[in-house]
């Protein structure tokens, strides 16, 4: 059971949604079980539960951790060092810190509720909202994301190797917005790291990225003269996002680059040069 933390501030500045679907149960435990019990975060667990359905999950949590594990209730203030769960049939949003249930679509629109959540999160909280999304199918939470982004925000996502069901991580991840990419287990140490010295832990992510980058990228930038003749190193570095829709798999899935060394990524693309000069040959003959 996750065990108080020294010399971090109780003030509810930062609130933290916490998206969770399919396979989300053990993610949670895992996230919760490590978790400080005094960080001074509000967590906000959005899941997708049918209306009839009889959630536990209180119960559950409260094995892993010693914070308050509540049901979220209309109106209610969302407090440091506690946790607070969406209830069956209803979404959920925020607004000047308190939690507001908000009825579900009546008609056959899909819903998101963990996207519902993050909007509004962002829309509160600006840079003090963070986002974590976990196990799970399908894509919701990733346009939430890109809100929280917006907003100067933090996001974290599960690592697609330790996720259930990777789907919703895999989308976050590959929007290419996931400040972290972590095991559940990992999240909490790096949360209470960036909450002690958000800016400094904000610029070390930001070098961490542009020096794995750039270096992936020289070596593209290489493989492309050699190959074409065409020298692109004086153009602005790309980011990982820009790379992935090129990299697929022998199925033809979209591959995650986080899954791909630098080598796998260079033989990939150059494989598609290669492709792309027979292909040339052949229509010029």
């Amino acid at each position: 059971m996750s065990q108080p933390s020294e010399n971090l501030s109780q003030d509810p500045n930062y609130i933290v949604g916490v998206g969770a679907s399919a396979g989300g149960l053990g993610a949670l435990e895992r996230l919760f079980k490590n978790m400080p019990a005094d960080t001074g975060m509000a967590f906000v667990v959005i899941q997708h539960l049918s209306p009839d359905y009889k959630s536990y999950m209180a119960q559950l949590l409260s094995r892993h951790t010693s914070m308050p594990t509540l049901k979220a209730e209309d109106g209610m203030e969302a407090l440091p060092n506690h946790i607070y769960l969406i209830p069956p049939g209803q979404n959920l949003k925020i607004f000047e810190g308190k939690l507001l249930l908000v009825d579900q679509p009546t008609d056959r629109s899909l819903n998101l509720p963990i996207d519902v959540f993050f909007n509004s999160l962002a829309q509160d909280c600006g840079r003090q909202s963070i986002a974590i999304v976990l196990s799970g199918t399908g894509s919701d939470g990733t346009a939430g994301i890109r809100a929280i982004k917006d907003a100067g925000g933090l996001v974290m996502a599960q690592s697609e190797s330790t996720a259930e069901f990777d789907g919703m991580p895999r989308s976050a991840i590959n929007t290419g917005l996931a400040d972290y990419v972590l095991a559940p287990e990992r999240m909490p140490e790096e949360l209470v790291r960036f909450i002690q010295h958000p800016y400094i832990s904000r610029e070390k992510v930001i070098l961490r990225e542009e020096s794995e980058t750039e270096t992936l990228m020289r070596k593209i930038f290489s493989l492309l003269r050699d190959r074409c003749g065409v020298d692109f190193s004086h153009y602005k570095p790309v980011q990982w996002k820009i790379i992935s829709p090129l990299l697929k798999n022998k199925e033809g899935n979209q591959t995650s680059v986080y899954k791909l060394s630098q080598p796998d990524v260079i033989h990939q693309i150059d494989n598609l040069l290669k492709e792309y000069k027979k292909e040339q040959k052949m229509a010029n003959e």
